[in-house]
């Protein structure tokens, strides 16, 4: 005989309203606590004001959150995931030849969303331990996706050499630049990109023609001329110092 247990329609409704207010007072913390986090200080970053802004009592921020690093570290665990959406797996954003659409166009819409808070996380890192976890973290997984979306000019390399190429991709691509170049100096988006491309497209070509190599699909000619006679006398056996 199998027993079975009546469940309450009503009961089962009330729990599920409960979970879904649970989970939309959450985001309405983790949203009010990334704007505070960007327009104020570490210092004038208090749960009380998180609270007020995301319209819910201090003792659910409380509840929800703890203490001010857990805030962090929450407001992290949220935006994260995001932002891998947004700037998107590496292999949509490997550069084709000398084209680097993929790339920019990645950057943008990593940038132009999450470029602000990252500054600030980067900035404010030695004010608490969560910021400077956040910031580190950050920066791993940036050099990373550099190494992973440039891996065809990266990996031919000898050490040292490929080090030296990865960091100045990275620096090249990195949200300091991009802010640079969109916020001091007022640069449209289509023109910042256009300038991360002609960066990094230099360093690759740099290390190429030091590097006396070859990736596939390259066309000679398609190197800027000074490149490419360096390139073309280096594949000839002369010297080029």
């Amino acid at each position: 005989m199998v027993n079975t247990v009546n469940m309450d329609p009503t009961r089962t409704y009330r729990q599920g309203r409960r979970a879904e207010t649970t989970g939309a007072n959450t985001e309405r913390i983790l949203r009010a606590a990334a704007e505070l986090l960007v327009e104020r200080s570490f210092e004038h970053v208090t749960l009380p004001a998180v609270a007020e802004l995301a319209g819910v009592g201090l003792q659910t921020v409380i509840r929800r959150i703890g203490t001010k690093d857990g805030l962090v570290r929450a407001v992290n665990d949220w935006i994260v995931p995001q932002i891998s959406a947004t700037r998107g797996a590496p292999d949509d954003a490997r550069p084709i030849g000398d084209d680097l659409t993929a790339v920019t166009d990645r950057l943008a819409q990593h940038y132009e969303q999450w470029g602000r808070i990252t500054e600030r996380t980067m900035h404010q890192q030695d004010a608490s331990p969560a910021l400077k976890e956040s910031a580190d973290a950050g920066r791993r997984a940036h050099r990373e996706w550099i190494e992973a979306v440039f891996a065809a000019d990266l990996d031919p390399l000898p050490p040292a050499a490929r080090d030296d190429l990865a960091g100045r991709l990275a620096a090249v691509c990195g949200v300091e630049l991009w802010l640079v170049l969109r916020r001091d100096q007022n640069l449209s988006v289509a023109a910042t990109r256009a300038a991360v491309a002609d960066l990094a497209s230099a360093c690759r070509h740099r290390a190429l023609t030091r590097g006396n190599l070859t990736r596939p699909g390259d066309r000679h000619d398609a190197l800027p001329r000074p490149l490419f006679d360096l390139h073309r006398g280096a594949s000839e056996g002369l010297r080029c110092d």
